[in-house]
Order: C-alpha cells, then sequence, then structure tokens
C-alpha cells in the first residue's frame, strides 16, 4: 500500500513528515495531524483580501488602527482558511458579516481581531459563493 505521501507524488521530510510538491504550504506532522505554513500577510484593500492561502494573517489597509473585513476573494469549494490578526496589537480588524450586496463573509456575528491570538476559521462554498464560518478563538 502507497503512504499519502507516494500517492501525491510527495518526498519523505522526517520519520512522519512529508511535503506536497504542488500544495508546499501543507506538512504532516504527525499521522493524524497537519500544519499549514504561514501565507504571505494579506492587506485588506476596499473592505476585502484575496486569499492565497490556508493561514492569513491580515492587516488594516494602509497600517490603519481599525479596517473591516466584508469580503474575501479567491478560493475553491470545501477550501479551509485561518485568519488571525496581525501585529501590532494597534491595528484592529472586524470581519464583518454579509456587509452590503457583496457581502461573502457568513459569520454568527460579527467578529473583532484584536490580538494575534485571534482567529477565524471559513469553508467556502462554491454555490453560495460564501465563505461560512467555522470557528472562532
Amino acid at each position: 500500500m502507497e503512504t499519502v505521501a507516494e500517492m501525491v507524488g510527495g518526498q519523505a521530510a522526517g520519520a512522519n513528515n512529508f511535503r506536497i510538491p504542488q500544495a508546499g504550504n501543507i506538512t504532516m506532522i504527525a499521522e493524524k495531524s497537519l500544519a499549514f505554513a504561514e501565507s504571505a500577510g494579506l492587506t485588506i484593500s476596499g473592505g476585502a483580501i484575496t486569499v492565497q492561502g490556508t493561514n492569513n494573517v491580515v492587516d488594516t489597509e494602509g497600517g490603519g488602527a481599525v479596517d473591516d473585513l466584508d469580503n474575501i476573494n479567491g478560493g475553491s469549494d470545501g477550501m479551509l482558511i485561518m485568519l488571525r490578526g496581525a501585529a501590532p496589537l494597534a491595528r484592529v480588524v472586524t470581519v464583518r458579516n454579509r456587509v452590503g450586496i457583496g457581502g461573502n463573509i457568513d459569520v454568527s456575528a460579527n467578529y473583532l481581531m484584536n490580538a494575534t491570538s485571534c482567529t477565524l476559521t471559513l469553508q467556502y462554498d462554491s454555490g453560495q459563493s460564501v465563505w461560512h464560518e467555522v470557528s472562532r478563538s
């Protein structure tokens, strides 16, 4: 039987670790867990970000003290993303629920990311073109 790494053409990176060449931001840490490398920082522009990976740090537009996130561009059906607030803590991002005509973020309530430990996990539904909340911390 092939290992997961062999099935996807990955290479061993240690006892229980492997790397997937086309999706290089994923590393298997142990038999039943995954770690996602941090994507390039995402800066809000006009209330939106464009997803570039799974693990994302979101910063305010122009380094402002506060900003609102109303739309997330990109994504494919079933894709999971994690959003975290950026340092310094003086910059606060509010993820807003279904704002305006084009608002495509479906969260239970607006979410204030006012610390780097604040995370929001979302999953994309291409049928509705909406990012749905999975969890927050």
